[in-house]
């Protein structure tokens, strides 16, 4: 009996391609802190990445009030442009070919679970650095105006956790 095969290039790349097709499937519904913010789109691969991001409008009830036949007043509305400069992360685990072989279990999907896990756990702890260290809108226990004047005394409150929630809803965060 012949076996038909197709122009494959080598085995490699095609495991290759399975491997990075599974570890997608599996890495992006373990996003948390990534799920949070707007991400920006370029297929063409560049590096240095911009986009922009509409302010939240800013009109009252009161202003938007309509009364028959009268064409309601406009609104300006700003636009904030946003530039950064990608950064790669990756990882790879090593499985023998004998181990595919043998195994009882499915060795390469379940590998390609774990690098998927263990990836979205990096990018949101990568994420979460740059949070901590390049925040701007950072709100601190007990009305305190910086880390270095946190003492242990200094808990999250009531009127604290407000105070956050009120300053989220302005900023049109994502409710959970």
């Amino acid at each position: 009996m012949a076996i038909n095969s197709g122009n494959i290039n080598s085995s490699g790349q095609v495991l290759q391609t399975y491997l990075k097709r599974r570890v997608l499937e599996n890495f992006e519904p373990m996003l948390r802190m990534y799920q949070m913010g707007d991400k920006p789109v370029r297929d063409d691969g560049y590096y240095n990445l911009a986009w922009t991001r509409m302010q939240r409008l800013r009109v009252t009830p009161a202003q938007a009030a309509l009364q028959e036949g009268v064409t309601p007043n406009g609104t300006n509305n700003q636009m904030e442009t946003i530039q950064i400069t990608a950064k790669e992360y990756g990882m790879y685990v090593t499985l023998s070919t004998y181990l595919l072989r043998v195994s009882a279990i499915n060795v390469l999907n379940a590998a390609s679970t774990e690098v998927a896990s263990n990836m979205a756990r990096i990018i949101d702890e990568v994420i979460q650095d740059n949070l901590a260290t390049n925040g701007t809108n950072v709100i601190y226990a007990n009305n305190q105006t910086s880390r270095a004047a946190l003492t242990s005394s200094d808990t999250a409150l009531a009127n604290d956790l407000a105070k956050i929630n009120a300053f989220l809803a302005t900023k049109a965060a994502p409710e959970f």
